[in-house]
């Protein structure tokens, strides 16, 4: 379970940090303040280790620019960057009740190159990956690292092994984000009830 959420320059957000997050968690507020761009955060967050929406058979990326009415990812990712400064990376970091965190990054210039269904990075350092002296970026769907000082998918590193550890550390927090599903007015009781 989400402790608490950190999100910076995504949407109408340019910097949040929420806290003290229970199993239910109200979110009050006037029309256009980022309460449904917390949820969209954390869905997006979520495509890290499952990139298809189950309910929708969709990519859960597609979903965040479709669901407002502005087409799909391909067109229209540029819409979900604060200000739309693509040259501010998005940052969501999650961490849990078990006490560790997730750090994720959403890089634009790699969007165009990489060819995922989500765009969403795991930030992999030391504390993770003893062998690495450096930030790098890790994908959990294409099961690839990424350098961001290099610019280079050629990290040293053998993606196998990444994914063994990070899977070992952060198994239940990665069946979390699996998990998670955006239940909003787009989708029908019938619908829901059939897939669940």
């Amino acid at each position: 379970m989400l402790k608490s959420l950190y999100i910076r320059n995504f949407r109408g957000i340019k910097e949040a940090e929420i806290e003290e997050l229970t199993n239910v968690n109200i979110f009050i507020g006037r029309n256009s303040v980022g309460k449904s761009s917390i949820l969209e955060a954390i869905y997006l967050a979520s495509s890290w280790a499952e990139p298809m929406d189950p309910m929708r058979g969709v990519a859960k990326a597609d979903y965040i620019i479709s669901r407002r009415g502005r087409g799909d990812w391909d067109i229209y990712k540029e819409v979900i960057w604060y200000a739309k400064d693509v040259e501010k990376n998005i940052e969501i970091e999650l961490k849990f009740v078990s006490s560790k965190k997730l750090r994720l990054k959403i890089f634009y210039e790699i969007l165009s190159i990489s060819m995922l269904k989500s765009p969403t990075w795991l930030e992999v350092s030391e504390d993770i990956i003893p062998e690495t002296s450096r930030t790098l970026y890790y994908s959990f769907e294409k099961n690839i690292l990424w350098d961001p000082e290099t610019k280079d998918y050629n990290t040293g590193l053998s993606p196998e092994v990444v994914r063994e550890k990070i899977f070992e550390r952060f198994r239940e927090e990665i069946e979390f984000l699996r998990n998670i599903v955006f239940l909003d007015d787009k989708i029908s009781v019938e619908d829901f009830e059939n897939k669940v």
